[in-house]
């Protein structure tokens, strides 16, 4: 659900640079039952 911006929405500019990288970052809210405690954690 990520997307890759090649243009700039402020000034229509091409030439990007990223500014800030979280990483992998796990789902804001993601509230887990017992059961899903053991599998692997859905990130964005």
């Amino acid at each position: 659900m990520s997307q890759v911006l090649s243009i700039c929405r402020s000034c229509g500019g091409t030439h990007l640079q990223p500014v800030l990288s979280l990483g992998i970052t796990p789902l804001a809210d993601g509230l887990l039952t017992r059961d899903q405690l053991e599998q692997p954690e859905i990130t964005a």
